[in-house]
């Protein structure tokens, strides 16, 4: 699509640098659309069916299997989204251990690494990066993210201001 003779692209890329005694840590975001690989490894789950006496057959929504499946890929998608939006990170590694990470007593032993094909590990990368950063940088990282991944009100607004002082200063036909 263009607009003005200009191809219009959703891609962005926003940075983070996270100022630190031994070097600054500077994280690169960039905007993902294209979810193919995703939906390949992660499904999105379907509503179980189900038919009353005498009705037609409907989909059950609030099926408690389904909504927990739905809330799982929706975090899922979160962290694989945060993963694949990194990726241009200069030297970034994410941990892929494939050992078991000690817990508490009475917690499983879990798996910290991250797989890039593993749909059951990308939870863990919010758990690197809260390993990495502190709660005040990760609302930081994780705010930066949101505003390349969608737009803001703030976007929206200077956007618009953008544009309306622009029509103050073109010519009239």
């Amino acid at each position: 699509m263009k607009i003005k003779g200009k191809k219009i692209s959703s891609a962005q890329t926003g940075y983070v640098v996270i100022p630190r005694g031994d070097g600054d840590i500077v994280l690169t975001i960039n905007t993902i659309s294209d979810f193919e690989h995703f939906h390949k490894l992660c499904p999105i789950p379907i509503a179980p069916k189900i038919k009353e006496r005498g009705k037609a057959e409907v989909i059950d929504v609030t099926d408690k299997r389904y909504k927990k499946e739905v809330e799982e890929y929706a975090f899922k998608r979160l962290c694989w989204t945060l993963m694949k939006s990194l990726e241009d990170t200069t030297g970034l590694e994410w941990d892929a251990q494939e050992g078991p990470v000690e817990k508490g007593e009475d917690d499983e032993n879990e798996y910290n690494g991250i797989i890039e094909n593993n749909a059951d590990s990308w939870h863990h990368v919010i758990h690197q990066l809260s390993e990495s950063f502190s709660n005040a940088e990760m609302e930081f990282i994780m705010e930066r993210f949101n505003e390349v991944q969608g737009l803001t009100n703030e976007k929206i607004k200077e956007a618009t201001d953008s544009f309306l002082a622009g029509r103050d200063t073109e010519p009239e036909d």
